[in-house]
């Protein structure tokens, strides 16, 4: 474990400037506190002797004051000064509780748009390699950990201010007694602090570490929920996720009572010292005035050490999970993307494969050694056996994947050094999964490009997905939700929605990987004549991956691909009469029909 200020470091350089607020409000605070004691002095002077006959000399200053400013001495003078130290330093509190919030929230946001920023540029290699539940419960728990630990951390600050205050006051007054109390408090504390961190700490990794499953084990359930119901799988899944819930529950308890133990026994403890030492001194002739304003003191210094004790145990419990976000920053780091300049406007000529070779190890490669020409506003299929690497090639292109070796050339240009995003805007892109979101079919169309799309535009491209008729008909058309991932819509009007999404971005390069799976033959036939549509009537370059006779039949060209390498290529013709020919045998075998 690096040190603490390692940590505490790294916060405050997050948000330097709401930081420096704090400290500020503090060194006001500070001083408001100062007076507002010493002015209890005076108060309990007056109260029992009002001839200030037996004075501290805190009253003595204070009435020297009094005089300078011609006021006179009176209960209401001395009660007002006392009340109004104490709203000002209620208001400054208000002021201060303000400055650790937006301190704390800042930090979080920065934390929460940076990282995933981060995320966002990475490589697909970097999600293939996480574990989505640590992912999720670093997002969803651990960072919202580091936020409530900022706030802790700016409390902390303000709770040894306090505590020096409170200790620099009784020991103006009467030094041996502050003194004394003093020591046997450290006497306490030392010990406590000794033995809560290191304690502290593993509570926390563990509590980080359960969550961490807990996550994982619900996240499986809801990812596989069709299949976990058929199955009749639910009491196998439940309590896999009841035991992954009971063991963070165990680590929570065990944290979360450690710090209330610890501040629930420091508080009587501390007081019991006060009270012992005010006994010893008892016969020595203080000031009651004096002893009351120490008294107030002390009492202030035990809660601000009670506080000082807690924060101590809190922010030892983030420790783990800062450790783990840190994890996640610094794989994602080993997969950035590198930034590029060059703009992509349109296809002019050609995408090159130009020996493309890709593998997630070193062992194995997906992708061996292949070259493909696509030519701009061409119709290409690609065919193969699951497994064979079709996919594969699409994330390459797509820019997700990054080839291990060769390049991905779009009219010479080697696609690293093109702006990606710009890529991706003219990029449309379908396959199986389709992915849609908990809201309306027309936020559903519209999330897919930056650009503001016509109503006509929307129906237009709701009509080639064979979609407009059934969306019409709905009680709230277009406005009508479709629940999460779209799971009040059919398995073929989730893939229509899809394509027609794809259909109204007006995409220079359309990918279709198995897009008309989901469809029936009629469905499909209408997709078709879309793609014709947009092939004859725009210049698009359509890429498909399917298995379907119906949809690779027209295409300009048919590409043969089997264990990451292509094997054959030519026109549906000319692979189909070539009775050797691997498509040939795929035809005849019914691998695609």
């Amino acid at each position: 474990m690096r040190n603490k200020f390692f940590y505490i470091k790294k916060l405050i350089l997050i948000s330097p400037v709401n930081f420096f607020t704090i400290c500020l409000l503090l060194v006001v605070e500070m001083g408001i506190l100062s007076f507002t004691v010493l002015s209890l002095v005076p108060l309990v002077d007056y109260i029992l002797d009002p001839s200030f006959t037996n004075k501290s000399r805190i009253t003595e200053i204070f009435l020297s004051f009094l005089a300078f400013l011609d006021i006179k001495p009176s209960f209401f003078i001395v009660s007002f000064f006392f009340i109004t130290l104490q709203l000002l330093k209620a208001t400054i509190t208000i002021f201060l509780e303000y400055s650790i919030l937006k301190f704390k929230y800042d930090v979080l946001r920065k934390i929460n748009t940076e990282t995933l920023q981060l995320l966002l540029n990475s490589n697909w290699n970097f999600f293939t390699e996480i574990n989505y539940g640590y992912l999720t419960n670093t997002f969803v728990k651990e960072i919202n950990n580091i936020g409530n630990a900022v706030g802790q951390l700016a409390r902390m600050f303000a709770s040894f201010i306090k505590f020096f205050m409170y200790l620099v006051i009784p020991l103006y007054i009467n030094f041996e007694i502050t003194a004394s109390i003093i020591l046997l408090i450290a006497l306490v504390i030392l010990p406590v602090l000794k033995f809560s961190s290191p304690l502290s700490y593993k509570f926390g990794k563990l509590n980080t570490q359960t969550a961490n499953y807990m996550m994982s084990a619900f996240s499986e359930i809801l990812q596989s929920l069709k299949f976990i119901l058929i199955n009749s799988r639910s009491k196998f899944f439940k309590d896999n996720f009841i035991n992954a819930f009971n063991l963070h529950v165990n680590a929570t308890f065990k944290q979360q009572l450690l710090a209330a133990g610890i501040n629930s026994l420091f508080q009587p403890i501390g007081i019991l010292l006060i009270i012992i030492v005010f006994g010893i001194f008892a016969s020595r002739g203080i000031i009651l005035s004096e002893v009351i304003a120490i008294f107030y003191s002390l009492i202030s210094v035990v809660s601000a050490t009670n506080a000082l004790i807690g924060i101590n145990i809190s922010i030892n419990n983030f420790i783990p999970s800062y450790d783990q976000l840190d994890d996640i920053i610094n794989k994602a780091k080993k997969f950035q993307r590198e930034s590029a300049v060059i703009v992509f406007e349109k296809l002019n000529r050609e995408i090159k494969f130009d020996n493309v070779t890709f593998g997630y190890n070193l062992n194995t490669n997906i992708i061996n050694n292949i070259s493909i020409q696509v030519r701009n506003n061409s119709l290409i299929s690609i065919i193969g056996r699951s497994g064979s690497g079709k996919s594969t090639l699409m994330d390459l292109l797509t820019g997700l994947l990054k080839p291990t070796s060769g390049q991905i050339l779009v009219d010479g240009i080697d696609l690293e050094k093109i702006n990606i995003n710009t890529f991706r805007e003219k990029l449309g892109y379908v396959n199986q999964e389709t992915t849609l979101f908990d809201t309306t079919i027309l936020n559903n169309l519209q999330w897919v490009s930056s650009t503001k799309f016509t109503i006509d535009e929307i129906w237009q491209s709701l009509e080639f997905a064979n979609l407009k008729n059934f969306i019409k008909n709905l009680p709230n058309g277009l406005n009508t939700s479709i629940g999460e991932r779209g799971v009040q819509l059919s398995g073929g009007q989730r893939q229509r929605l899809s394509l027609a999404r794809a259909f109204l971005k007006k995409p220079k390069i359309l990918i279709l990987d198995e897009a008309t799976s989901s469809l029936d033959s009629l469905s499909e036939a209408e997709i078709q004549k879309s793609i014709s549509f947009i092939k004859k009537n725009t210049d698009a370059t359509i890429i498909v991956i399917a298995h379907r006779l119906s949809t690779v039949k027209y295409s300009d060209k048919i590409l043969v691909i089997d264990e990451g390498m292509l094997i054959e290529e030519g026109t549906y013709n000319s692979l189909k009469n070539n009775k050797d020919s691997h498509f040939n045998k795929m035809l005849k075998n019914q691998i695609i029909n």
